[in-house]
């Protein structure tokens, strides 16, 4: 039995040049660092961060084994364009992706 694959900024498939948005503000993270890595939890998500967008785009790409580039800009215009400015913690903003997804 193989343990589940930890999540890292290493292992992702959507990178800063896929973004279809160009005015997130960029706060360098180290690669490790548990804001970006991981499960999400209640670490706060910024819809106007780079890094946390490519994070969440990364994160539920891995947990739902979605492959293609139009997923994750689908992840990022829901983020953008749909997701309630209440939702503020990692975990809230993956599960509403996730209940949301069929919807957009």
């Amino acid at each position: 039995m193989t343990s589940p694959k930890v999540f890292t900024m290493r292992n992702t498939f959507y990178t800063k040049d896929d973004l279809i948005y160009s005015d997130y503000k960029w706060k360098t993270y180290g690669m490790e660092d548990a804001k970006v890595s991981g499960l999400p939890d209640s670490t706060p998500f910024n819809r106007y961060k780079g890094v946390d967008i490519l994070y969440m785009i990364n994160i539920t790409a891995q947990l739902h084994q979605l492959q293609y580039l139009v997923s994750g800009q689908k992840i990022e215009r829901m983020i953008r364009e749909k997701l309630p400015p209440y939702l503020i913690t990692q975990t809230q903003v993956k599960d509403w992706i996730v209940e949301n997804w069929r919807r957009y």
